[in-house]
């Protein structure tokens, strides 16, 4: 029985606790942080293959669309831009980034730098990982964030504000 307790992780306490490990003020804490939520996002990017696909070849297909020369006889009716993606099309990564985006921007505006540099390189690693069509949607939330986050970072956190700057 408890055995079977440990196979079901709520994905939300999880997540909680990862941000609120930011908040320990030491750097290897939020080393370790950063990389559990690369695992966490290789292991989404797992369950979702699928859905990976089938963005990516969407993501292919507007990059030939906008790299074609101005000849081309399509409409702009035949055209698929990146905010045209509904998110039903996608339900498991669109739920991870419901999850985990909010998060990692509220991190952005925290007071503790360790926070503010792990919600920079946090989202920095979601925006490597997850295909552009659908991580265009959240630029409107996610550039406030970081323009703040790197405004606000201590003179001290020289090195750690050229990491978050690359």
């Amino acid at each position: 029985p408890r055995l079977s307790n440990l196979i079901v992780l709520n994905a939300t306490l999880f997540l909680d606790a990862l941000m609120t490990s930011f908040e320990a003020g030491k750097q290897m804490h939020m080393k370790a942080t950063l990389k559990t939520i690369q695992t966490f996002i290789d292991a989404v990017l797992i369950l979702s293959k699928d859905e990976l696909v089938e963005l990516q070849a969407l993501e292919d297909s507007l990059d030939k669309s906008s790299g074609t020369p101005k000849k081309s006889k399509k409409s702009k009716a035949d055209s698929v831009s990146p905010m045209d993606v509904d998110a039903s099309s996608y339900p498991i990564l669109a739920a991870f980034i419901d999850a985990l985006m909010p998060r990692l921007v509220h991190c952005c505006y925290r007071k503790n730098h360790h926070s503010i540099i792990g919600g920079i390189v946090a989202l920095d690693t979601m925006y490597k990982c997850l295909p552009a069509v659908i991580m265009q949607k959240q630029l409107a939330s996610v550039i406030p964030a970081l323009i703040r986050a790197i405004q606000s970072l201590p003179v001290h956190a020289a090195s750690q504000t050229k990491e978050a700057t690359e």
